[in-house]
C-alpha cells in the first residue's frame, strides 16, 4: 500500500477496519484543543499536511 498525503482524502474502502479507526484516532488526537498534543512541529506538519501515512505488513 502506498503513502498517503491527506488524511482526510483516503480512499478509506481500500483500508481494513483497523487502519481507518487508527487514522481517525490519529486526526482526533492531533485536532483535539482541550487536550493538545505535546510536540508542536507534529501538530504544524499535520495541520499543514506535510505529514504522510503509511502501513506495512508484519514482518
Amino acid at each position: 500500500m502506498g503513502l498517503f498525503k491527506d488524511i482526510e482524502k483516503v480512499n478509506q474502502t481500500h483500508l481494513l477496519p483497523w487502519q481507518n479507526d487508527a487514522l481517525r484516532a490519529f486526526s482526533a488526537k492531533m485536532k483535539d484543543r482541550e487536550y493538545l498534543f505535546p510536540c508542536i512541529p507534529a501538530t504544524q506538519s499535520f495541520s499543514l499536511g506535510h505529514l504522510r501515512y503509511g502501513f506495512i505488513g508484519h514482518p
